[in-house]
């Protein structure tokens, strides 16, 4: 990127803390004013093909929604935004745990009417906030939010990547109330792959077997949380190429009960 280009950039992220000066950037990114209300949602699977995540995309646009940069994203995070407005409502409070400025999760959750929305990210070099949408940096096995602070967490692409399951098990158990949500998306493939040699973000990167999977859902148990539904590991596609490695996502979405 250019120096004019990170300027101009620069500019105008500091705009977005401005509420009107956001609403008018999601416009320009393609949002609507009153989008429609996602439907059929699929929770506890795989992304099966190529197809889907290509459908995403396509509802997303009919929905009035502007897209994940990454178009493969745009199929869980569809996926956790239908849960999320089923689950919650515009007074709910949600933490998207690990998310990035461009994940359009929290932005699509304002355009719905939602203000008490947090970010939390290692990689944040500070906190920051786009409209009333508040961006912290802090860690997501050990924040310093209150105790029950939460109505759902999504933490979409995170785990995957150097996480202590464990820990960051036992803070979403802290942080949600009763009857809370979590919603988990990661890599995963039913063979382990070689990921000896691969980082993301300088973290390490580890897809997720059945046999690890399962590991941790016996963890989330542990902490109160229960499946939603019988989570289906099966595959039909290598839905993802990234360094080199194919593998698919597979989603999950857990209720707290304690």
């Amino acid at each position: 990127m250019s120096v004019f280009r990170k300027s101009i950039e620069k500019s105008r992220e500091s705009l977005r803390q401005y509420e009107p000066f956001f609403r008018i950037d999601l416009r320009l990114r393609g949002a609507s004013v009153s989008p429609s209300i996602p439907t059929n949602k699929a929770t506890n699977t795989t992304l099966k093909t190529v197809e889907q995540y290509k459908e995403s995309g396509s509802r997303l646009q009919d929905l009035g929604l502007h897209h994940h940069p990454d178009s493969r994203k745009n199929w869980d995070h569809l996926i956790a935004l239908s849960s999320l407005l089923e689950h919650t409502d515009q007074s709910g409070a949600i933490l998207d745990a690990g998310g990035e400025k461009y994940s359009p999760l929290v932005e699509w959750l304002y355009i719905y009417g939602y203000r008490d929305l947090h970010v939390l990210n290692l990689a944040f070099h500070s906190d920051s906030n786009r409209g009333p949408i508040k961006y912290k940096a802090g860690d997501i096995t050990n924040s310093n939010y209150e105790s029950e602070r939460f109505d759902a967490i999504t933490s979409l692409s995170v785990i995957e990547h150097g996480v202590d399951i464990d820990s960051f098990l036992e803070e979403c158990s802290r942080l949600l109330r009763s009857d809370g949500y979590l919603i988990v998306s990661t890599d995963f493939w039913e063979d382990a792959l070689d990921h000896e040699s691969v980082e993301a973000y300088g973290m390490p990167w580890e897809p997720f077997t059945p046999d690890r999977l399962n590991t941790l859902i016996e963890t989330a148990e542990s902490y109160g949380f229960s499946l939603t539904t019988e989570c289906d590991m099966t595959t039909d596609e290598r839905t993802i190429e990234w360094q080199g490695k194919r593998y698919t996502f597979i989603i999950l979405e857990f209720k707290l009960d304690k």
